[in-house]
C-alpha cells in the first residue's frame, strides 16, 4: 500500500511541474501577442489563439 502511496506522490509531484512549465509557456507567449497586437484595437484580438490542448 505504501508503495502505491509513493509512486501517486511521484506521479503527483511530476505533473504539477508539467504544469508548472506548462503555465510559464502560456504566460510567455500570450505576453508575447500582447507585444505584438499592441498598435491593434483590443476587440480585434482572437481569443482563439489563448486554446490550450491539454
Amino acid at each position: 500500500m505504501s508503495s502505491v502511496l509513493a509512486l501517486s506522490n511521484k506521479f503527483l509531484a511530476e505533473l504539477s511541474t508539467a504544469f508548472r512549465v506548462l503555465s510559464v509557456d502560456i504566460s510567455a507567449s500570450v505576453n508575447t501577442l500582447f507585444l505584438r497586437d499592441q498598435q491593434r484595437p483590443l476587440h480585434e484580438f482572437q481569443p482563439h489563439m489563448f486554446t490550450v490542448v491539454v
